[in-house]
């Protein structure tokens, strides 16, 4: 939970905290930079040279340095991702091929470089105030808006009807 400049990284548990949810945005060339979701201004990037057994720390976001471009390769053999350094052309894993260890940069055939990913989608729900909708009267709704991360966001949803004389 500790997301600040130079702070390195450890598996947790799936807790859908902010602090533990990563954003990916587009670095233009095949690669994405891999960003904090609750601070966005910083990204991960290989430490060092990206040797075999180096860590991999949070910094401030710099789309200059390929040390925070990252290729997300899909395995052949698994529904499951490897995330390979550009400056490197290591993968990012686990200390040891443990669990709960510092990550750390591996070999492609490491076992800790094969990572399960998610896409949280944004979703949109209507809260009628009613159980059954009936012809002639009023029936209020609200609409609830969030994005990926569960966050609520303005509502800015226009209701109309195509017959209003029926809705």
């Amino acid at each position: 939970d500790n997301v600040t400049v130079g702070s390195e990284l450890y598996l947790w548990n799936t807790g859908l905290a902010k602090t533990r949810m990563w954003l990916f945005s587009d670095a233009e060339d095949g690669y994405v930079y891999w960003h904090p979701a609750s601070k966005v201004e910083l990204a991960l990037a290989a430490e060092g040279d990206g040797e075999t057994g180096e860590n991999v720390q949070i910094q401030d976001f710099d789309e200059t340095s390929d040390a925070q471009k990252w290729k997300i390769v899909k395995d052949s053999s698994s529904d499951h991702y490897r995330l390979q350094n550009k400056a490197s052309g290591k993968y990012i894993g686990t200390e040891n091929n443990e669990n709960q260890k510092l990550i750390k940069m591996c070999e492609e055939d490491a076992s800790s470089s094969l990572w399960i990913m998610n896409e949280l989608k944004a979703t949109i729900s209507l809260d009628l105030k009613t159980k059954y909708l009936k012809v002639g009267t009023t029936t209020e709704a609200e609409a609830v808006l969030k994005n990926g991360m569960g966050e609520t966001l303005a509502n800015e949803i226009t209701y109309t009807s195509s017959d209003p004389e029926i809705a």
